[in-house]
């Protein structure tokens, strides 16, 4: 109260302003916590170039309680926070703020114990919220303990187990004993199901997407990961599911079955428009559009029209998918597309279909089974035999990805396999194989911003059958096509084949290593990165040597908005020569 009155007095002895803005903000005796973090609790803020703080008595008194709890909830519960004095500079209105700060012994944890009607792994839980004897007691930990018991309980299908944790300091204040009452409750099993907010999307589309069974025992990992498949349907905006609580009597303390509620929101337009576009060193500028229906017949069903145009390249596709394919967890797709492309090796308009069936094996493992059917008419003959064939391809790749989030992945990793066979049997097809392989790790850090990546992409495409080792120039391999990425530092036509006249030709063999990025934060929504690349794309196999690989180390900057991705890489090459000749490329992109 003193440091208050103290405070009004000081005020009062100001000189009547429009207006008080905060200068410097001193703090004094926090040997414990930093300054920064100090500040951080607190709406007043130290004068600086974009920051100015308007200063009032009642934001100061609230910020020095703010402090106080800080404080507390770090342990120093006889911690004191109080002014020291404040100085007022008239002929500029600012306030300089000087704070005093006692803090005191930070308490210890003496004892844990959880007691109750349940079992559960305490050390690990303990561990985790940082609630080990010994350790400082922080109110967060408590907080963290208990939510940690809770979702353990409920993760055991306890749905409505109830958890209480507190504490209890010694005469000191310094150690203290954790108590946690546990009340388990019964066992909760799945009843009836009520489904809200349904109104052009059926029942059956969300049912269909539960993890669990009228019957089964309800468990937080079920219902989450429901929740997960049904925002998936990209039909709703909002999910939430809970057991209703029947108020089961003593006497059901063992089991009880429960309704489930259901409850969605569907998004407002089921019509969607995207327009996105941008600009790479490789490509030049190139503009997408998509239009997409999400709920044909109520039941999920999506067609999506698509065009994109670009110096080399513009083409419309048409696609209609069909979800849960005879009331199986797989998605089929069915694509008309017709494509104008234009390259040094080749120039032709392609259309054709293509069908595919897509499905996962587990939360991190999915495959994908197509078919395509192509013909091309060629508005410049390409080199080898048989232009004019069509091509019938079978495809299947098989994929493992735990990213969360691919901009910004935590610790995961990303394999993905690819088998073609085009023309197996077939005299008037196209007849090669074409296998892909493509394989990353991440290594995240708490703050995402941060981070380590490495990767590897190899492909090897070639001819059989009737026409020998005849490809067809499409299905070969160039620079940023089929996953083969550039190697940053180097023009395209310095790691492809090319011809006599110096066009690129495509390979049969490629292979490209991303040796390493290094990802970090410069500023807000700047970051950085610095990479090592490797690769080069061959004729034939035989043309193989690891001696040819061109190697490249550079930095990189990334501008991450809502709107706009931006990414600028400036590239050194490691050649024999040792050239250090450098090469910026360029990427921005408007995003679907």
């Amino acid at each position: 109260m003193k440091w208050i009155l103290l405070t009004a007095f000081i005020i009062s002895a100001i000189p009547a302003q429009e207006r008080w803005l905060v200068g410097d903000i001193n703090i004094f005796g926090n040997d414990s916590i930093k300054e920064k973090e100090l500040l951080e609790q607190m709406i007043l803020q130290p004068e600086r170039i974009f920051q100015k703080s308007e200063f009032t008595l009642s934001q100061l008194i609230d910020d020095i309680a703010a402090l106080q709890e800080f404080y507390m909830r770090n342990g120093f519960f006889r911690a004191n926070v109080g002014l020291a004095k404040l100085n007022h500079d008239s002929s500029r209105q600012r306030v300089d703020i000087f704070l005093f700060i006692d803090e005191g012994q930070q308490a210890q944890i003496d004892t844990v114990i959880i007691s109750g009607d349940a079992v559960v792994e305490t050390p690990g839980l303990l561990r985790s919220s940082k609630m080990e004897p010994g350790s400082p007691l922080m109110l967060d930990g408590i907080d963290s303990l208990q939510e940690e018991l809770r979702v353990s309980l409920n993760s055991e299908g306890f749905m409505f187990a109830d958890v209480v944790c507190g504490y209890e300091l010694d005469s000191n204040g310094i150690m203290a004993k954790v108590n946690c009452e546990i009340d388990r409750g019964p066992l909760v099993v799945a009843g009836e199901f009520d489904f809200l907010g349904l109104d052009r999307v059926r029942e059956e589309v969300v049912a269909r997407e539960l993890k669990f069974r009228s019957g089964q025992v309800l468990t937080s990992e079920s219902i989450q990961s429901s929740i997960k498949a049904i925002y998936s349907t990209g039909l709703f905006d909002l999910a939430v599911i809970e057991p209703v609580d029947t108020f089961y009597t003593p006497a059901q303390k063992d089991t009880v079955v429960v309704p489930v509620l259901i409850q969605v929101r569907e998004l407002e337009q089921m019509f969607q428009v995207q327009i996105g576009g941008g600009y790479q060193s490789a490509g030049g500028f190139y503009a997408q559009v998509e239009a997409t229906y999400r709920n044909f017949f109520g039941l999920g069903h999506r067609l999506t029209g698509s065009g994109e145009i670009s110096s080399n390249f513009s083409g419309l596709r048409l696609t209609y998918f069909y979800p849960w394919v005879f009331s199986y967890p797989l998605d089929a797709d069915f694509t008309a597309y017709i494509n104008r492309r234009e390259e040094d090796a080749f120039f032709g308009v392609f259309y054709g279909g293509e069908a595919a069936l897509n499905g996962e094996f587990s939360e991190f493992n999915s495959f994908r089974l197509w078919n395509r059917l192509e013909r091309v008419h060629w508005l410049r003959d390409p080199p080898g035999q048989n232009p004019d064939l069509n091509t019938f391809l079978l495809g299947l790749w098989l994929r493992r990805d735990t990213r969360d989030n691919i901009f910004m992945p935590g610790s995961a990793i990303y394999m993905h396999l690819e088998e073609q066979i085009a023309g197996p049997g077939l005299s008037w097809s196209n007849q090669f194989y074409k296998t892909i392989i493509d394989l990353r790790a991440y290594l995240g850090f708490p703050d995402r911003r941060w981070g380590i990546s490495s990767a590897i992409v190899a492909g090897y495409v070639n001819g059989y059958g009737r026409d020998g080792r005849f490809v067809p120039p499409n299905a070969l391999f160039y620079t940023g096509q089929d996953g083969i990425r550039p190697v940053r530092g180097y023009d395209e036509e310095e790691v492809s084949p090319v011809n006599d006249q110096e066009d690129i030709i495509g390979g049969k063999l490629a292979l490209t290593v991303n040796a390493v990025e290094f990802r970090f934060p410069v500023y807000r929504w700047l970051g950085g990165a610095l990479f090592a690349d490797a690769g080069n794309i061959w004729e034939t196999w035989g043309d193989f040597s690891p001696g040819d690989l061109r190697w490249s180390v550079g930095l990189g900057i990334r501008f991450a908005w809502p709107f706009l991705l931006l990414r600028l890489d400036y590239g050194v090459r490691l050649d024999g020569d040792w050239d250090l000749d450098g090469k910026l490329e360029i990427a921005a992109g408007l995003p679907f």
